[in-house]
């Protein structure tokens, strides 16, 4: 059963495609081990243990259209970011979906919109608040998290969620399209 907002139907799913390039897998796999290897020889304490090096992520395409990401060798490319974005000109990924979606890419031939389930390797991550100059993350650390809200439409709450940037185009490869109608 769909679920109702207002009466009306939303976010009705019409494709969830696995996306395989083998090419950006080996590579995402390259800078997760780099990314342990450097924790290690950081910080004798063990508490690399600790740290999740990989998350499924959520990421908007905006106008750029999903095939050109996936179909590409290195996935993502910073020359598509903005440098007008939060946390400076970086790759950018939610845990929420709502987050993402409203960065989803609109297809106006078939009426739906897009967006990305990610494999995002986010290593040892910095805690950082807006801060539009960054250009990569401090020493010892693989990317920036910081948290954004979001609403939903017809709701009345605000809904945090935690954003990851990256500014290697290895850190992260497309796992699943999803596509659906609102």
């Amino acid at each position: 059963m769909p679920k109702l907002i207002a009466g009306k139907v939303v976010n009705q799913i019409v494709n969830i495609s696995r996306i395989n390039h083998p090419e950006n897998s080996q590579l995402c796999e390259t800078r997760l081990e780099e990314a342990r290897k450097r924790q290690i020889n950081l910080d004798h304490t063990m508490s690399w243990i600790d740290i999740e090096y990989k998350k499924l992520l959520w990421h908007g395409t905006g106008d750029i259209a999903p095939h050109i990401i996936y179909s590409t060798s290195g996935a993502w490319n910073l020359a598509y970011s903005s440098s007008q974005n939060l946390w400076g000109r970086g790759i950018y990924f939610a845990s929420a979906a709502g987050y993402s979606a409203g960065y989803s890419y609109n297809s106006t031939s078939s009426g739906t919109r897009m967006m990305f389930l990610a494999e995002v390797v986010v290593g040892n991550s910095f805690p950082c608040n807006e801060n539009a100059f960054i250009k990569v993350p401090p020493p010892g650390y693989d990317s920036i998290v910081g948290v954004k809200t979001f609403s939903i439409p017809g709701l009345t709450h605000n809904y945090p969620s935690l954003n990851y940037v990256i500014y290697d185009n290895a850190r992260a490869f497309p796992t699943y399209l999803i596509e659906w109608k609102s």
